[in-house]
């Protein structure tokens, strides 16, 4: 099949395939996404775009452990509740 030179890049990839990714632990390996694209989108990729193409599936899913820790000091400054009864 000719594509014309052309190929999608790593996050369109990554968003055909992020539902793959939702609740689960691990999702397809970069070999599985290569075949999923072959057989569903009948297009060839490289083992590094599809690397690619995952790592950005699980940041969409799970996002980026960065950006959560960033989040941290927010929550540190909330007022905390008094607990009574002897707690």
């Amino acid at each position: 099949m000719d594509n014309g030179g052309r190929t999608a890049s790593a996050k369109t990839i990554g968003s055909l395939i992020m539902h793959r990714y939702d609740g689960v632990k691990e999702g397809p390996k970069a070999n599985d996404i290569i075949q999923i694209m072959r057989m569903e989108h009948g297009c060839e990729i490289s083992k590094s775009l599809a690397w690619d193409a995952r790592e950005y599936a699980i940041n969409l899913v799970r996002g980026i452990p960065e950006q959560s820790f960033g989040k941290i000091p927010k929550y540190l400054h909330m007022p905390r509740p008094i607990l009574t009864n002897g707690f």
